[in-house]
């Protein structure tokens, strides 16, 4: 792990503009990690550290770390420190594409609602993350765009009004704002940072979707002609963002919902479960393995699934012990998974009331398995060469990304399934706190899953 700059190279960097403090502490931040000097993982100095250093509040620190943290430039572990977060994927600024030209390729038809045109002056912290001077003109739009009457994208866009004196006059249900930029002023430099974000309110009414559903956010930044003279839109994490949906998914992968697993009797008759995935079939028998979860209200025998095998956790309630063809388990508490044959006369007693359990049953001669829990603290980076991988989230928030894909977002008891054609993928998870995850590999016989870790 890197060594911190020393104090006086801190506070040397703060600067002298007329931003709050605040910003100009969050400016600090973010140039030491642009630079390269915070690498990723890298641990910033604590909020006491920080009011040594550079002599300001432990208020201006908190919401410097607060804010650069909702940005996500830091991640915040309670009872660990703060560290540097992974850096998004980034794509170059040819790859950036006007968005009616993309819908009419796919040969659908592009309108938009043009909710925010007007002109503002730029307050200390915008102006502070534009280079401009604080109340100096700048030009806000705020566009939903839509494919075949479906709304798929907020574009929400600040331009500097010394680069296009003319964009409030513009009609931009004929024209988007891109396409009108790049003739009055051609792009000279730029880029874009793509993550995964849960929808906010607002957004989600534009968007007419869930409360909370996951979107793809893409932060852009332009420039054109000199750096002085410049246009953003929208800027670095500083400004109003564009969450996107639907233009971009994850090709290999499949997003189950907790909300939208059906239910299903036990086999014996006793309860009932909600089946999360299959590889085939439509009853309780003729699949090679069957991921679900189970409701159990009182002690009682399991179903009998002969030729299988059988992986069991506690998700909920204070848990259970087990007797296996009349031998007792150990007491088996959340997030401790007991194997045992699906041949088994199996009994559970409750430890202390009703719980959840998550099960894995597969056929052991068609399928080899693994399963284990981990603990998502930061960025981990796994590979694996199983034909189908599982990932099941414990946790409100954890992002996922196979074979650098956009980030998708689960939810608790929602679970990524991705399907390997072949070779070996490389997944990427982060959350913004300690997430309790599941991973699961399955190979059809004969394949032999490999993974690994690398933090």
């Amino acid at each position: 792990m890197s060594t911190p700059p020393a104090a006086s190279s801190l506070a040397a960097q703060m600067g002298e503009s007329p931003a709050p403090l605040y910003a100009r502490v969050k400016h600090m931040i973010a140039l030491q990690i642009q630079n390269g000097t915070w690498p990723p993982h890298h641990r910033v100095p604590s909020e006491s550290e920080l009011v040594t250093q550079l002599g300001f509040s432990r208020m201006t620190i908190n919401r410097a770390l607060r804010e650069l943290t909702a940005e996500g430039l830091l991640v915040r572990m309670q009872g660990v420190g703060t560290f540097v977060a992974e850096p998004k994927s980034q794509s170059a600024l040819f790859e950036v594409h006007n968005i009616a030209d993309e819908i009419a390729a796919r040969g659908h038809r592009h309108t938009c609602k043009v909710m925010v045109l007007k002109e503002e002056a730029a307050g200390s912290e915008r102006a502070l993350a534009l280079d401009m001077r604080e109340g100096q003109r700048v030009f806000h739009s705020l566009i939903v765009h839509f494919e075949n009457d479906i709304p798929v994208q907020i574009e929400d866009r600040f331009v500097n009004a010394q680069v296009a004196p003319d964009y409030l006059k513009q009609d931009f249900t004929l024209q988007t704002p891109y396409a009108y930029l790049s003739q009055v002023a051609p792009l000279t430099e730029g880029e874009h940072v793509v993550e995964a974000i849960l929808a906010e309110a607002d957004e989600c009414k534009l968007l007419q979707i869930d409360a909370g559903e996951p979107c793809l956010l893409i932060r852009r930044r332009y420039l054109v002609g000199s750096p002085a003279r410049h246009c953003r839109a929208p800027d670095s994490p500083r400004l109003p963002t564009s969450p996107r949906r639907t233009l971009h998914q994850m090709s290999q992968t499949r997003l189950l919902r907790a909300a939208d697993y059906p239910r299903m009797p036990w086999k014996n008759g006793g309860g009932s479960t909600e089946e999360i995935a299959r590889d085939a079939g439509q009853d309780l028998d003729g699949f090679g393995w069957r991921l679900s979860i189970a409701d159990i209200d009182t002690s009682g025998g399991f179903s009998v699934f002969a030729g299988y095998q059988r992986i069991i956790t506690v998700l909920q309630g204070a848990g259970m012990t087990l007797e296996v063809d009349g031998v007792a388990s150990r007491p088996l508490l959340p997030s401790d998974p007991f194997a045992f044959s699906g041949d088994s006369a199996v009994s559970c007693t409750l430890l202390d009331g009703p719980i959840r359990d998550f099960n894995l049953i597969y056929a052991a001669h068609r399928y080899t398995a693994r399963l284990h829990w981990i603990d998502v603290r930061h960025p981990q980076r796994l590979f694996s060469s199983a034909s189908t991988f599982v990932l099941f989230s414990m946790a409100e928030q954890v992002a996922i990304s196979v074979d650098s894909q956009p980030w998708e977002i689960l939810g608790k008891h929602d679970c990524a399934l991705v399907d390997n054609p072949g070779g070996l993928l490389e997944i990427e998870l982060q959350s913004p706190r300690v997430s309790r995850c599941c991973l699961i590999e399955l190979s059809a016989t004969g394949q032999s899953p490999l993974s690994g870790t690398s933090e």
